[in-house]
Parts: structure tokens; C-alpha cells; sequence
């Protein structure tokens, strides 16, 4: 086979591996109108509750029978309660003012995947960014990388969290001087 042919052949084989409709996901106007009011809820209730500390507007984003499977969870299959991210949100807000969320980016659907269907569903949203706290009893600002997947149910209340940060990490800045 010569140079041309082996390139033609290549290129073929590239764009009819790549082009099936199990790699690729159609825009779905009204998947990426749940995805928007998804995160528009999250922003006004979950930091907007945090930045004006109102724990009842933080906490009407959830469903009653949400389950969260916070950083202090050593496997995902264990869960704590609606109440208990209650208290969880209470003991923030006791603990830390002057909260922030910043340089937020989210993410929905899952385009790529091993070990599952591709799917576009917009009620699974990922959030990344950086909160900011300062604590109450030593003034010191405090921040950690956050990381978060909540599952939205159709009336946008969020039904599953799983969030992610270093706690090790965070507590230690209480204490460095």
C-alpha cells in the first residue's frame, strides 16, 4: 500500500470510528434548559444561602429524602440524612461567615464513560470551585477545593450529593500561623 492510499484508509478509519452514534450525544434544548435551572438553583440557594448565612434557604434545595454521602464517608454506598445535613449546614454556618464560591465551573451528562451508556441527562451536575470561609473564633480566612455531584429530581430538589474536599487539609489552616 502506498503513502496516499495508507492515509486515505487512516483518515476513513478515523472519522468511522469516531462517528457512531454511540460516541456522540445530540444538544437537547430542553435538557440544556433543566441542566441551567439546575445550577441557577444551586447558585441561589446553596451559595446564595451560604454568602447571606440563611441555613432555610440553603437547605430548600434538598428533597426530605435526600442522601449525602459527605467527605467524612469512607465509601460511597453510605449516606447521611437530610437531617443530618442539616446540622452538617448549621454547624457551617456556627463555625465560619463570610462565605464565597468562586471560580465555579459545572459540568452535566456524562459523554464519557467506561463502565456505563453515555448518557446527556441533565439532573446529575458536577460542580468544581474553591469556597472561602472566614472562621468566626480566629478571623483567619480558610478556603478548599470543592468538588460535588447532585442528583436532581424533576421538581429541582436535589435528591443525592456526594461532596469531596480535604478535610485534613482544611482544619489545618485553623491552626497555621
Amino acid at each position: 500500500m502506498d503513502m496516499k492510499n495508507f492515509i486515505f484508509f487512516s483518515t476513513l478509519v478515523y472519522f468511522f470510528s469516531c462517528s457512531g452514534p454511540e460516541n456522540h450525544i445530540k444538544d437537547n434544548p430542553v435538557d440544556k434548559e433543566t441542566f441551567d435551572s439546575n445550577v441557577l438553583l444551586f447558585q441561589n440557594k446553596f451559595v446564595k444561602g451560604f454568602e447571606i448565612e440563611d441555613h432555610t434557604l440553603i437547605m430548600s434545595l434538598f428533597a426530605d429524602s435526600v442522601k449525602w454521602t459527605g467527605p467524612d464517608k469512607k465509601l460511597l454506598n453510605r449516606s447521611s440524612t437530610y437531617e443530618e445535613l442539616s446540622d452538617a449546614v448549621k454547624g457551617y454556618l456556627a463555625l465560619y461567615e463570610d462565605h464565597s464560591f468562586k471560580n465555579a465551573a459545572y459540568a452535566g451528562g456524562n459523554t464519557y464513560r467506561y463502565d456505563t451508556k453515555i448518557s446527556s441527562s441533565p439532573n446529575n451536575v458536577r460542580i468544581y470551585g474553591n469556597w472561602y470561609h472566614t472562621h468566626s473564633e480566629s478571623d483567619k480566612e480558610v478556603t478548599h477545593k470543592w468538588f460535588a455531584l447532585l442528583g436532581f429530581n424533576k421538581d429541582g430538589k436535589v435528591i443525592s450529593v456526594n461532596d469531596f474536599f480535604d478535610v485534613t487539609g482544611f482544619l489545618s489552616q485553623h491552626i497555621e500561623k
